[in-house]
């Protein structure tokens, strides 16, 4: 069985997705780009 992830890791995916996020508001990546990395990071929580 894999390791619990931390809290750690948790905080950094949160950071991770708020970054991504403001990238799609300041229209920096598409609206499809956004998605998929969203998709990309939850899948490693």
């Amino acid at each position: 069985m894999a390791p619990k992830p931390d809290q750690d890791f948790y905080d950094l995916q949160y950071q991770r997705l708020k970054a991504l996020k403001r990238l799609r508001d300041e229209n920096l990546i598409s609206e499809a780009e956004y998605q998929e990395k969203r998709g990309a990071i939850l899948k490693t929580l």
